[in-house]
C-alpha cells in the first residue's frame, strides 16, 4: 500500500514538501504520525523492532521522503521501505538479505497502513 491520497490535492498534508524545517508544524506531524503508526507497530512486530526498523530508522530514513512527498502520488511504498531498511545493515549474502526482504514486506505493508491512519490519510 502506498502512502497516497487520491482525489483533488488539499493545502496541508498533500503539500508537504522538502522546504518543511525541523520543528515546522508539517515536521511535527510526520514526527507525530511515524511515532504513533511505529508504537503499534513494535507491539505487533517485536522481531522488526528489534532488527533496525526503529526509530532511528523511521528518522533517518522514513522521515524524509515522507517530508519529500508532494501532491497526492507518494514515494512511500512497501518494497521501498523494505528496500530503505535492507540499505541500513550489512548482510553475509545476497540470498540471507532477499529471505528478510522477503519477510519483512508484510510488516512494511502493515506500518504504512498504521501511518496512513495516523495521518489520516483514506
Amino acid at each position: 500500500m502506498a502512502i497516497t491520497r487520491p482525489g483533488k490535492p488539499q493545502a496541508g498534508r498533500d503539500q508537504i514538501s522538502r522546504a518543511s524545517p525541523p520543528g515546522s508544524g508539517v515536521q511535527q506531524e510526520i514526527d507525530r504520525a511515524l511515532m504513533g503508526a511505529y508504537r503499534v507497530f513494535a507491539r505487533e512486530h517485536p522481531r522488526w523492532a528489534q532488527a533496525q526498523f526503529d526509530e532511528r530508522f523511521l528518522h533517518s530514513r522514513l522521515a524524509p521522503l515522507l517530508a519529500a512527498q508532494t501532491g497526492p502520488k507518494g514515494a512511500l511504498t512497501p518494497v521501498v521501505v523494505v528496500q530503505l531498511w535492507a540499505g541500513q545493515r550489512p548482510w553475509f549474502n545476497a540470498h540471507t538479505r532477499r529471505a528478510a526482504m522477503q519477510a519483512l514486506m508484510p510488516a512494511a505493508e502493515e506500518f504504512l497502513s498504521l501511518l496512513a491512519a495516523e495521518l489520516a490519510w483514506p
